[in-house]
């Protein structure tokens, strides 16, 4: 009775609800998918691109984010080594510079990112985009006030569970007002984060 009562059950499942069943289980592409939710807080350090002939791209800032993301896409790439899905973040930014000048910026990016699921436990990405920012870094060469923000750069998250992963991100970010004002030298830096994110089902 036992066996007839699994038999009946498989073939009411049939082949497609299986595969559904097995996507669902898969502890890496679970938390990747449409309209899946992702939050996070990362801190970080941003380090200007040296040039002796401008001091400004000089700067030490640190640098605190959070985001809010929403999957775009369902897993794309079958099988492929570049299997993966797209997300869009918003992304607050707080910067806190620490030389040559002192100041603070704060403002606002979207920021589209790729992610490889063809690992196991580790998701690396790649993202790109842009945002507004008030800056009062009190500098010689960029103009504060109402400036600009493009930023793109790679990353990855370490897996702990289908809820949470540590997030590492490398990028470059450039701070300019698009010629609305001078100086309009820009700011340019490697931003190096850290921090958690929660998937959310």
């Amino acid at each position: 009775m036992i066996a007839l009562v699994g038999s009946l059950s498989a073939r009411a499942e049939g082949p497609g609800d299986a595969s559904r069943t097995s996507a669902a289980s898969d502890p890496l592409e679970a938390p990747f998918g449409r309209g899946r939710l992702n939050v996070g807080v990362s801190v970080g350090w941003g380090h200007g691109f040296e040039r002796a002939e401008d001091p400004q791209d000089d700067v030490r800032m640190l640098a605190f984010m959070a985001r809010t993301a929403v999957g775009l896409t369902d897993p794309v790439g079958g099988d492929a080594w570049y299997r993966g899905n797209v997300d869009l973040a918003i992304e607050p930014q707080f910067l806190a510079n620490l030389d040559p000048e002192g100041g603070f910026a704060g403002g606002l990016s979207l920021l589209l990112r790729y992610h490889f699921l063809a690992g196991e436990r580790l998701v690396p990405f790649v993202s790109g985009g842009g945002g507004a920012i008030g800056l009062d870094f009190d500098g010689q060469r960029q103009d504060d006030g109402f400036n600009f923000i493009l930023q793109g750069g790679i990353g990855a998250h370490w897996m702990l569970s289908e809820q949470l992963a540590i997030t590492v991100d490398g990028r470059w970010h450039h701070i300019s007002n698009a010629g609305l004002r001078s100086p309009n030298e820009g700011i340019d830096s490697a931003l190096g984060m850290v921090g958690l994110t929660w998937f959310l089902r």
